[in-house]
Formats: structure tokens, C-alpha cells, sequence
């Protein structure tokens, strides 16, 4: 804040916070249904994942341990980015709210603040309330990404709705809206912090700029396209110390908050993204559109140098121009030059106000008439997108009643009759189950990028499409199912009112699988297993041989299926005790191997009961398999610690928190000497 000295400071102040509040109460005026709704009509929405992640923290924490009920299972912090989640979890917790209502609350202050924090960065760089209350207006009121791009207009239903609202609603992109809306804090803390120098402005921006990848990972990369465009609006002999400061924060943010963030989720997601965003993988063919993209960052940034243009502005024109590329060759060219480049639309619209806005209040003399044609046109924009956005907020933030939706009855039934057995559900049912069901375990659930065994991708895909199945496709679907331990499926008809209707022939179990239950266009079967157990006794060459190249190619994995459906080999049992525990006992003949099926992780131990390690190893499909050694009856202890990475990310963190108070600590005790 510049200082005065002319007595006009509290009325700056005042004008300040009153303009940061005003737009708060526009943004909150317009979501204000968001605030008190618990369940919202768009079934294809991914939110219920979301609503089931804050309530097993709410239940489960702080003994977190492996998350079994979606795709085999994995580690819980690979289930989703969990700052967004852990506040979810507290606000059900403090006020008794369901995880649903309690999550629609938290993104709705999200949505409301988002303004505030473009307006909070703009007044930091420019000082100027008029400037920065144009630019959180302009990104309250209008979508630069519907005005621009011609399917995205269609999907909001026009031009002058909102994107952000639509986004958060509809599909369900609440994480990505909130982290954007921390976005704009992290790069004033950081200039904040470059200033200062002390240790706590160092802290507040460690802080902030964990935080964006700490609420979602699109959001993450866009802040990656923010710390580049800072540092190279930043006067060219400074790039060096910028750079520098920009790697220690986000090292130092890392570090602080190292454990909810493992380098091993990262990579599998980035891995998995490679999968399934085909069309967005780095490739050599691409190079043209690479080297588009440096060239034309390059001649802004020289432009902006060349010219003198002020640093916000530069800042402001460098996001929209790096965003812009990514999103512009996606939709215009069809060109992804990273993965899911389209979703990048929303940092776009936040950096092409941000350019205007400060491109306009750079270049424009702004006199006494100039400044009262921009208020009466701002009023005028308030006034008429303020009823145009809520009337859009009505007709997306309503309240359903599950209760006559497939995705409730199907979890209703599997609630009651699954218990720990292992269910297949496809579309909208798949991201509810585990919010309405509780733990029920699930071969596939959402979503792809936390994914540790990827034939469940070949088997769902097989299983949904039968494709290039022939007259097979009802035995290679239960094939699968067999294989990676599913005891029930649910079948959506052409009667169902579930969202996506997954699948392509849904009469095909009929008569083939035990029919369970059946209701309003939907069928339960049960799939005939030797054991519904997830441990099994087999040899090792009935192990895969290898993995499949698609859900067609089931000859590598025909010996192991008929082991499991061996009904003359001993059983194995496996039972959970906890989230990190699990015990599997059997009676082994010599020379065989427990199959398990559940994804090799290596955060596994495993222990016969006087505490000797029992060897672990991964068959070809990426599934467990331990070797005891026994001939006879044969018990394992199976534990979960996270393995080497996480017990350094804890030490490391540890070590992080106790430099940062020794340096504040010293630094406030040099300070004191010094006054």
C-alpha cells in the first residue's frame, strides 16, 4: 500500500476494502443457490468423487491409508489433489452438513472470492482501485472464452453467460475453479515476497503457491503459465534472481506440504494423462507448433521490453498470449501442444482481462470525462450481466432429489448385498457409489489418472463397447470381471434415467448371469467366481505371461483365470483391519504364491505372524503377489506405509517447518538487536 501522509490513507483504506467487498457480495448475489444447495440436477457431473473423498478424510483422518474403492485401489493422496477436500471435510465436520451441501458451500465462496483475488493482483501492481476493481468486474461479468470460441458459446448457451459458473456446476470443475481463484495470491506473495525478503512474506508465498497444485493439478500447470509470464515481464537483467526466487518458492512450498503432494502421484498422473489424452502427448510431429509457440511468446516479450510497457501489463499480456496459444491451437487447429489443453480456456479468460484491463489503464489518458464514460459503462455492464448471470445460476443451480435415480438405487442395493465384494458400475453410478455407498470397492470408479493397473482401462473399454468381441462379447466381459475379482455388475438399459448409458449392448448378461436385482431400466448380475476373496492361490506360472495390448487379448491371461476358477484348489481369504492392514490366510501347498487383486504398490509390506518379511513382487498386469514360502497353513500381515518416498516426503517436511522457524525466529531476534 503507498503510504501518505496527507491524512487521505484510512479513506484509501475504506475505499479499498469497500470496493474488494462489493465485489464479493456481486459474485456471491450471483451463485448465492451454490450456498445452501446439497444436491444439483447435473448427473454427468463428476462432483459425488469429490463429495466421497472429503467424507472418507472426514471419517478416516488423520489414518488416511490405502483408498480401495476406486480402480483396485491406491494410495488415497493419489485419489485427488486434497486442499480443496480437507476443507470440505472440516466444514461438514464443524457444522454437521452432508459432504455434499458442505462441498457446494466451500466452491461457492471459491467462485465469489475469485474476482477478489484478480482484484487484490492488480491493485498491488498498480495501486490504482479503478483499475483493479475493472478487472475483477470484467472477470464477475463476462466470459472472453465464450466470446471467442464457438463451442464453448454453445455450451454455456451464449456469449454472455459465465464460463466459470457453468464449468463449476455443470461438470463438476469445482477444484480447477478454486485453484484459480488462489492463483492470483500466489504471484502477490510472490512480488510480495521479492520486495520484503523476509522470512514470513517467503512463507506467505511458499504458501500460496503450493496451495494452486495442492487444489488441482490444470490449475497448477496455469500457474506454471503465470510464474513465466511474471518472470518475463520482469525488467531482463532481473530474470537470473527472478528465476531463482521462483524455483525456491515453489521448492520451499514443496516442501512444507511434501506428503500431500508425492513426485510418484505426479508421474502416474502424467503418465495416465499420456493415455488418456492421446491427442495431447508431446511428439516430433509437432515441432512446428513448439517452435510457433516460443517464437510468439519471444516477440511479445521483446515488444513489451522494446516499447517500455509497464510491468503489469506486460504480465497481463504474456498470460493471455501463453494461454492463448495453448488454447487457441487446440480449438482452431486441433493442435494440443500439452494435455487437455482446452480446459486452459479458464486461465485464458482470467489473463485476457487481466491484458485489457491493464493494457487500457496504461495507454489511456484518463481524465475526468474518460473516467466517467468507463464508470457509466461499468455500471451499465453490472447492472444488465448481473440479471443475465443470475438468471444462468437459476437455471443450473437447482436442487434434485436423488432418490429416484439409478445412481441411488443401484448404491442403495450394493450398500446392502456387496459389502466388501468387489462391484462394477459404469457411468454416473460409478462417481456416486462410493459417496452413497461407503466403501464399497469398485473394479473401475473415477477416474483415470490415479490408475496403477491400466488393462481396468482395456477391460472397461471391452466391457462397455464390445468391440471386436463377435459373438464373444458377453464371455470376455465376464472373463474380466472374473479376473480382476468382480463379484456384481450393474447394467444400465435403454430405460435407465442414468447420464451416459455406458453401455453398448446392455441386454447381454441376460439369461448368461444370475440376475440379482432390477429396477427402473437397470439390472444387478452376479458373476459366477470360485471365491469372492481378493487373494487366491496359485502357481507361478499360472501368473500372467503378459499384459494384454487391448480388452481383446485375453490368450496371456487364460491360465490365470482358470486358476481362479479352480473350485478344487484351497481358498485363500483376505480380510481388511484397517485402511493400511489387511491379513490373507490359506491353507498353500508348496512351491505357490498368493495372488492378490490389488495393485503392487511399493508403500506394501508384507509379514508372517512371528514378523519375518514375506517377499512381494508384481505379476504382468501390475497386481500384488506374495510369496510366503509355506506348505500348509499359511497366514500374511500385509501393511501399507507409503513405502521410502513417503516416509522421506514426512522427514523432509519435518525438516522444512523446523528451518522455517529457525529462520524466523533468528531473524526476529536480529531484527529486535537492530531496533
Amino acid at each position: 500500500m503507498i503510504k501518505s501522509d496527507d491524512g487521505t490513507q484510512p479513506t484509501r483504506n475504506r475505499t479499498v476494502l469497500g470496493a474488494g467487498v462489493a465485489l464479493f457480495a456481486l459474485n456471491a448475489a450471483i451463485c448465492w443457490r451454490l450456498f445452501f444447495i446439497e444436491h444439483l440436477i447435473h448427473f454427468g457431473s463428476i462432483e459425488p468423487v469429490f463429495f466421497a473423498i472429503a467424507k472418507a478424510i472426514r471419517q478416516r483422518w488423520p489414518d488416511l491409508g490405502w483408498w480401495g474403492q476406486s480402480n483396485l485401489g491406491y494410495p488415497f493422496e493419489y485419489s485427488y489433489q486434497p486442499l480443496l477436500h480437507y476443507l470440505v471435510a472440516a466444514a461438514s465436520a464443524i457444522t454437521g452438513w452432508h459432504e455434499a451441501r458442505a462441498y457446494h458451500f466451500v466452491i461457492a465462496l471459491f467462485y465469489a472470492a475469485g474476482p477478489v483475488t484478480l482484484y487484490a493482483l492488480v491493485l498491488r501492481f498498480t495501486r490504482s482501485v479503478g483499475a483493479s476493481l475493472t478487472a475483477g468486474l470484467l472477470y464477475s461479468l463476462v466470459s472472453p472464452a465464450a466470446m471467442l470460441f464457438e463451442r464453448i458459446r454453445i455450451d454455456i448457451d451464449g456469449a454472455w453467460f459465465g464460463r466459470r459458473l457453468q464449468t463449476e456446476v455443470v461438470w463438476g470443475d469445482g477444484p480447477h475453479v478454486s485453484g484459480l481463484t488462489l492463483l492470483p495470491l500466489a504471484i502477490l506473495f510472490l512480488d510480495r515476497a521479492r520486495e520484503r525478503r523476509t522470512p514470513a512474506a517467503w512463507a506467505l508465498a511458499a504458501f500460496f503457491v503450493i496451495a494452486v497444485p495442492l487444489t488441482n493439478i490444470p490449475a497448477g500447470i496455469s500457474l506454471g503459465m503465470a510464474l513465466l509470464a511474471y518472470a518475463l515481464a520482469c525488467d531482463v537483467r532481473e530474470l537470473p534472481r527472478v528465476s531463482l526466487a521462483i524455483a525456491g518458492t515453489a521448492a520451499g512450498g514443496f516442501l512444507l506440504f511434501a506428503p500431500w503432494l508425492p513426485p510418484s502421484s505426479l508421474m502416474t498422473t502424467a503418465l495416465n494423462t499420456q493415455w488418456m489424452d492421446p491427442a495431447g502427448r508431446f511428439s516430433w510431429e509437432k515441432w512446428p507448433y513448439y517452435l510457433f509457440f516460443v517464437a510468439v511468446v519471444g516477440l511479445v516479450w521483446l515488444l513489451t521490453q522494446r516499447f517500455r510497457v509497464p510491468l503489469a501489463a506486460r504480465f497481463g499480456v504474456l498470460l493471455a498470449t501463453i494461454s492463448g496459444i495453448v488454447v487457441g491451437l487446440v480449438v482452431w487447429r486441433n493442435v494440443a501442444i500439452i494435455g487437455q489443453a482446452e480446459r486452459f480456456h479458464l486461465v485464458m479468460e482470467m489473463a485476457v482481462v487481466l491484458a485489457v484491463t491493464l493494457v487500457c489503464f496504461a495507454a489511456i489518458r484518463w481524465t475526468k470525462p474518460a473516467r466517467t464514460i468507463l464508470t457509466i459503462a461499468l455500471v451499465l455492464l453490472t447492472a444488465v450481466q448481473t440479471v443475465e448471470m443470475r438468471r444462468q445460476a437459476r437455471r443450473l443451480v437447482r436442487e434434485a432429489d436423488v432418490h429416484d435415480r439409478s445412481e441411488f438405487r443401484i448404491a442403495s442395493w450394493m450398500r446392502e448385498h456387496a459389502g466388501t465384494d468387489r462391484v462394477f458400475v459404469g457411468g454416473a453410478v460409478a462417481f456416486w457409489l462410493n459417496y452413497l455407498a461407503g466403501d464399497v470397492t469398485q473394479m473401475s470408479g473415477c477416474c483415470d489418472q490415479n490408475t496403477l493397473v491400466q488393462s481396468t482401462r482395456f477391460a472397461r473399454y471391452a466391457i462397455f463397447s464390445d468391440e471386436g468381441t463377435a459373438n464373444r462379447a458377453a464371455d470376455i466381459s465376464i472373463e474380466w470381471l472374473q479376473i480382476l475379482g468382480v463379484r456384481y455388475i450393474a447394467v444400465n438399459g435403454s430405460a435407465s434415467n442414468e447420464f451416459y448409458h455406458d453401455f453398448k449392448h446392455p441386454a447381454k448378461f441376460d439369461g448368461i448371469l444370475k440376475e440379482v436385482w432390477r429396477g427402473g431400466g437397470d439390472t444387478i448380475f452376479e458373476v459366477p467366481l470360485a471365491s469372492a476373496s481378493l487373494a487366491h492361490v496359485v502357481r507361478p506360472d499360472e501368473l500372467p505371461s503378459r499384459q494384454p495390448t487391448n480388452g481383446i487379448d485375453l490368450e496371456p491371461l487364460d491360465a490365470y483365470r482358470s486358476a481362479l476358477m479352480d473350485t478344487k484348489r484351497p481358498t485363500a481369504a483376505f480380510r481388511w483391519s484397517n485402511t493400511r492392514d489387511a491379513v490373507i490366510s490359506g491353507n498353500m501347498p508348496a512351491g505357490s504364491v498368493y495372488s492378490v487383486q490389488i495393485p503392487w504398490h511399493a508403500g506394501w509390506r508384507a509379514s508372517a505372524p512371528d514378523g519375518r518379511p514375506v517377499t512381494l513382487g508384481s505379476d504382468k498386469l501390475g497386481l500384488m503377489t506374495v510369496a510366503p514360502g509355506c506348505d500348509g497353513p499359511c497366514e500374511v500381515l500385509l501393511h501399507f506405509d507409503g513405502g521410502t518416498e513417503m516416509q522421506l516426503l514426512r522427514g523432509a517436511t519435518v525438516a522444512a517447518w523446523l528451518f522455517l522457524a529457525g529462520w524466523y525466529f533468528r531473524s526476529a531476534r536480529v531484527a529486535g538487536r537492530g531496533a
